[in-house]
């Protein structure tokens, strides 16, 4: 049987009939479509190197204290206080480490602050504007040591907030200790 029999025998069907047979045959047709897709699409996934999806950095970038600047510690009613001034020299809004983002390690413990102040014992701010230099206050609880980590994670600038760093400071307690003038 040709084609063109084959429609002319269609044709003399009933509509009914042909509407089943256009719906079945349509119906293989996107089985036959999805069947190919997904084993396409199988083939494809089994190539990829999962270890290479998306180059994700575990390490954030840290540098030594280029913005914050220890000015002294102080140690009284079973606080430990660290004076500390951020200074941003660039022409972009720094974005500061909030109180979490902020660790002092001494004597083989990490702790964090319990609160981040300005020197007039308000909440300090969380971005510093460009070219100009604010003043707090970290106050831990109390700490024996001699030495001592300040670790500042999660700092950034406004117009590149994909470009996050961290500074470290390593902190001389006895030296710190000294009674230096604060600026407030």
């Amino acid at each position: 049987m040709n084609i063109n029999s084959f429609l002319k025998h269609l044709r003399q069907k009933p509509y009914q009939t042909r509407v089943r047979l256009l719906w079945g045959v349509t119906a293989v047709a996107a089985i036959l479509l999805l069947t190919g897709w997904f084993f396409s699409v199988k083939k494809e996934v089994a190539e990829v190197d999962s270890k290479n999806l998306l180059p994700i950095e575990n390490e954030t970038p840290t540098q030594e204290a280029k913005y914050v600047k220890v000015e002294r510690v102080e140690s009284s009613n079973n606080n430990f206080k660290i004076y500390f001034s951020v200074h941003n020299t660039q022409t972009d809004i720094l974005n500061f480490s909030s109180s979490n983002e902020v660790k002092l390690t001494a004597s083989g413990k990490t702790i964090g602050p319990e609160r981040i102040v300005d020197r007039q014992n308000k909440p300090f701010v969380q971005k510093i504007l460009s070219k100009t230099e604010n003043f707090g206050i970290l106050i831990f609880p109390q700490i024996n040591s001699q030495t001592a980590e300040l670790l500042f994670e999660d700092l950034y600038f406004e117009n590149q907030p994909d470009k996050i760093f961290k500074e470290l400071l390593s902190l001389d307690i006895d030296e710190l200790t000294k009674n230096q003038e604060v600026r407030k």
